[in-house]
């Protein structure tokens, strides 16, 4: 049925706004935008990051992370696991949403992929200029 809501929809949907609300704790240099891609037992949210500026203000470069809900523990502590943008590996992420303290993400993990693109483009820019 056509916008039903169910039981999963609306517990991913509360795990996704959760979500949002302990990145926004994070207060990570980044502005983000999270969009819920997959509901079900592990809910994951695409998380967009960039860096609009007064002059740029739709940004030439993104980076994505895929977030997955894994768990919710006694203490209420949530689990995620995070799949950078071009990334192999999974770093697991614990955050206990009513005591954020802002190291539990890295933002580093960011920043390489944002510097990674920036070199590609501004190289790709350079050879432009040639032609």
């Amino acid at each position: 049925m056509a916008g039903t809501i169910t039981k999963s929809n609306v517990n991913a949907n509360s795990i996704h706004e959760e979500a949002c609300e302990v990145f926004l704790k994070l207060d990570l240099s980044y502005k983000f935008t999270c969009t819920l891609v997959e509901t079900g037992e592990h809910p994951t949210m695409r998380f967009l990051f960039s860096k609009p500026t007064k002059e740029k203000p739709i940004p030439a470069i993104t980076v994505f992370a895929d977030v997955t809900y894994e768990e919710r523990r006694v203490d209420g502590t949530i689990v995620y696991s995070i799949l950078m943008e071009g990334q192999k590996f999974v770093h697991d992420v614990e955050i206990l949403p009513t005591d954020v303290k802002g190291h539990e993400f890295n933002e580093k993990w960011i920043d390489c992929i944002y510097a990674q693109k920036e070199r590609v483009r501004t190289g790709f820019l350079k050879l432009l200029e040639r032609v």
